[in-house]
């Protein structure tokens, strides 16, 4: 087993950070020192990468197993077994660790879901394209089974083909949703529908992170949401808090990740 003054390998694997993986490297040691200090472990216990970009992370896990991973839902369901992951914390933000999904429409379009069937909805939230899996309307349905889900880099570009007519709708995490009043076009677009709840990103460790040093780095995480100096640089990777892991919401996407 690892001890605590051995280096711990972290692989953080989610969109939504400070750019590209230079850009995020500063950041990135300041947050896992503030988290060594907050969870009483020594300095440079633990060192890895930001990975924002899929195919990326799927290189860097492909090459080397980490003992500490930040993943997307997707990609941690997609490990969970062959790993033995266990999870110890949750993004969260307003203190949430699952968020929903907002289907934004053309204003002039009719208020029913059925409408939506068979057509081309864009979205940031396919980086990982396992991802259509844990999408479903407020009925259950998978959303992948009643549109043709497709992935766009930029929720602007979305909603510019949105507003030119060249897609049906457009679905927005709850970030992209609360900004939208702030464009100039915003009156033309309306919310449909929402999603279910979905998972927001896990983190996990490995089998051979010694419990106790588990402990210390769950600890560590939760004592973060109280460190006034942890809050501008959290908000640099989407993060406003950490949570303990939502089983009950995990346990649900799992089935729907499981079963596409």
């Amino acid at each position: 087993m690892l001890i605590a003054a051995t280096a711990l390998k972290v692989i953080v694997a989610m969109p939504g950070g400070p750019g590209d993986t230079v850009s995020a490297e500063k950041p990135l040691m300041h947050l896992f020192a503030l988290w060594e200090n907050n969870a009483g472990l020594p300095a440079h216990t633990l060192a890895g990468t930001y990975y924002p970009q899929h195919q990326a992370a799927e290189e860097a896990l492909a090459a080397e197993t980490p003992q500490i991973l930040a993943l997307t839902p997707a990609a941690f369901f997609a490990r969970e077994k062959s790993l033995k992951l266990t999870p110890i914390a949750q993004i969260a933000v307003n203190h949430s660790p699952s968020e929903t999904g907002y289907i934004v429409v053309r204003k002039e379009t009719p208020d029913d879901v059925q409408a939506l069937k068979g057509k081309i909805v864009l979205t940031t939230l396919l980086s990982d394209p396992s991802s259509k899996s844990l999408f479903t309307l407020a009925d259950g349905t998978p959303l992948a089974t009643f549109v043709k889900l497709e992935y766009e880099r930029s929720p602007l570009s979305s909603l510019k083909k949105l507003r030119a007519q060249e897609v049906f709708a457009v679905l927005l995490d709850e970030s992209q949703w609360n900004g939208l009043e702030q464009l100039p076009f915003a009156a033309e677009m309306k919310q449909l529908t929402k999603t279910q709840p979905f998972p927001r990103p896990i983190i996990a460790v490995t089998p051979q992170v010694d419990k106790g040093v588990v402990a210390q780095l769950q600890k560590g995480l939760l004592a973060l949401n109280r460190d006034a100096s942890a809050k501008d640089l959290l908000s640099q990777f989407s993060v406003d808090s950490f949570v303990l892991p939502d089983e009950a919401l995990l346990q649900k996407a799992r089935k729907r990740f499981h079963s596409k």
